[in-house]
């Protein structure tokens, strides 16, 4: 796709842009953020003083071979950069070089770290085993992370830093020239780098490393042959991300993956501009490339909540600066007033400059606070641009918002079992309603040993009895592309839209089932939802309807009663069929899950044993 405008391209005259960052020398624009930003920079810098340096240690490293956790190590490693980062833009706004030394302190404790390399992708280097070999290392997301964030401080304190000791930037040059860049050209093998044939997948790891290498190399490498191979590169590994994604724009990944995701596209795609004299612009008003970045406000439910299908969480405070700045370049009206509506619900009143280690540590997105929030701050919605449904037919995927009959969300998925970051989770659904979420998607636990491993469909939340799905003749869905819906249809008229597919070829005794019909009518003209599930099996089975939520359930004489506390309820109404009730407590012991659903969820089993039959309820 992207190839295409090299033909165009001379790359005698590609070269690097060393503008990528403002230097503390843009006394203008750092002046500006100072003044801006007082209050908040005031208080960050007394919280920063007071927080303990992080220490890393091989125990922390091992505990992810050992037990499987390594969120002790990423906290640990996480708090030294966000340190970093957040002392290089104080001296860069007091330009007083109260934090010069501890700057220097800190790139040195991170340029003498063993590795960058997450434990997790340890196991890539054949060398290493609980612990990293200090002479090989696995090119990951922890390397580019920590390479971004150098790169940033060498540009924009690299001449006071000269002042103290030359030392300081010669090594970081040298470092990432080392384990970032000469790994990035020498290697074709790595999976995420879409050159082992077109039928390898592929995820955000692709756009996200090959934006994040072209970003560093725009600042640190003076080798123009090199940068042009970097350059080349980055295009065949963006192109090959876009090849594999959807022409409808849809990301398998959810909200949650769509920043490194399609956001690295978009910034990748802005980085090639900077080397190419805008040889790329026109990249920015493709169709494709808009609908891609477009789709983040569908999958918006209400507030902070988002459609959370595979590993996505059903809370986000998005970056809607770096939103907004992505809108500008796609000149998408959809995607600035998505940013702007989002900024006045979540960012009404600013809130501290720290809150962003939360929206993943990247002084590009960090600036583009400083950018746009007073454009942002007087801005206005238009509502216009918000359409009340989607469906995006490559994941089957529909999405229905709340009109003035029907106050309930929908969001309905059918695809297959091998989605990036996937849950068995073909033909799942979820409903909220003025503003509770009722019928949930649980999301995914803490990332752990057995998250990426061939346990990974051992972990309850992972699994189709643990969505909105039912478990047939006590089995569930398997994993795989051949585990799929078929017989997919979307009908859409002026009372209501419906979409309906067969879910029996995603479970793993597929072969006892003749049929299980989903289908899901959403009425435009009264308040209700309409569920229909027509099954037959090749004999009389035992099944289950299994329900996930929040919320405590009752069932009464065909009707499942979900109760807020504060007396808030969503009805589900079964016709002309009964169900023997029960209602299983799941404690949240996961502090991922427990930090978004409470202490407690609940699952409901409507269980019933038929050869065939056709299931009606009334969602209202």
């Amino acid at each position: 796709m992207i190839r295409e405008f090299c033909k165009n391209i001379n790359f005698m005259k590609v070269q690097p842009n060393r503008n990528i960052y403002p230097n503390v020398e843009d006394r203008t624009f750092w002046n500006s953020v100072a003044i801006e930003f007082g209050t908040e920079l005031e208080e960050i810098r007394k919280k920063i003083e007071a927080t303990p340096r992080t220490f890393l240690t091989a125990s922390m490293y091992l505990e992810h071979s050992i037990k499987g956790n390594y969120a002790n190590y990423y906290a640990e490693e996480n708090g030294r950069r966000y340190e970093l980062m957040v002392k290089c833009l104080l001296e860069c706004c007091y330009n007083d070089g109260r934090y010069l030394f501890d700057i220097i302190d800190l790139v040195w404790m991170i340029l003498e770290e063993t590795t960058w390399t997450y434990p997790p992708h340890n196991k890539f280097v054949d060398t290493a085993d609980g612990l990293p070999d200090y002479e090989h290392h696995s090119l990951d997301l922890g390397i580019v992370n920590t390479a971004d964030i150098l790169a940033f401080v060498y540009q924009v304190l690299g001449k006071k830093l000269d002042a103290i000791s030359k030392v300081v930037t010669r090594r970081i040059q040298g470092v990432i020239k080392k384990v970032l860049f000469q790994d990035f050209l020498a290697r074709d093998d790595y999976w995420w780098m879409g050159m082992l044939g077109p039928d390898r997948s592929l995820n955000n790891w692709c756009p996200w490393i090959a934006s994040y290498t072209l970003r560093c190399a725009h600042v640190l490498e003076d080798d123009l042959s090199v940068f042009r191979k970097i350059v080349l590169k980055t295009v065949y590994m963006i192109d090959a991300y876009l090849d594999k994604y959807p022409d409808d724009g849809a990301c398998d990944e959810g909200a949650n993956y769509w920043r490194q995701a399609v956001g690295n596209v978009i910034e990748g795609i802005e980085s090639l501009n900077l080397a190419t004299n805008n040889g790329f612009c026109e990249v920015f008003t493709n169709k494709k490339i808009r609908r891609m970045g477009e789709v983040y406000s569908d999958y918006h439910i209400d507030q902070n909540v988002f459609v959370n299908f595979g590993d996505a969480g059903s809370l986000l405070n998005i970056d809607v600066w770096t939103y907004y700045h992505y809108g500008k370049l796609l000149k998408s009206e959809k995607m600035c007033d998505f940013a702007l509506s989002r900024y006045k619900e979540q960012c009404g009143t600013k809130y501290l400059l720290d809150d962003l280690k939360n929206l993943y540590i990247t002084p590009l997105r960090f600036l583009n606070k400083f950018k746009y929030d007073d454009e942002l701050k007087g801005g206005t919605i238009n509502s216009t641009f918000y359409e009340n449904h989607s469906y995006y037919p490559s994941m089957h995927f529909l999405a229905i918002r709340p009109n003035e009959y029907n106050d309930k969300f929908l969001a309905f998925k059918g695809c297959h079992n091998r989605q990036s970051h996937n849950h068995n989770d073909v033909g799942a659904f979820m409903v909220h309603k003025d503003g509770v979420r009722y019928l949930i998607d649980p999301g995914k636990r803490s990332y752990a040993k057995d998250s990426f491993s061939e346990k990974r469909y051992t972990i309850w939340a992972n699994r189709s009895e643990y969505h909105n799905l039912p478990i047939i003749n006590g089995y569930g869905q398997m994993n795989g592309i051949e585990y799929a819906a078929t017989d997919v249809k979307y009908c859409e008229t002026d009372t209501a839209i419906s979409l309906s597919m067969n879910i029996k070829e995603a479970y793993e005794n597929r072969d006892e089932i003749n049929k299980w019909v989903r289908t899901i009518k959403y009425s435009l003209i009264s308040n209700e939802i309409i569920v229909t599930e027509d099954f037959d099996f090749v004999k009389e089975f035992d099944y289950e309807l299994c329900f996930m939520t929040p919320q405590r359930a009752a069932y009464e004489n065909g009707v499942l009663t979900l109760r807020e506390t504060d007396g808030k309820k969503l009805q589900l109404i079964f016709k002309d069929v009964d169900f023997e009730f029960r209602l299983e407590e799941m404690q949240m012991d996961d502090p991922l899950l427990n930090s978004i659903w409470g202490d407690y969820l609940y699952r409901v089993h409507l269980c019933n044993r038929a050869k065939v039959g056709k299931i009606v309820y009334y969602i209202k």
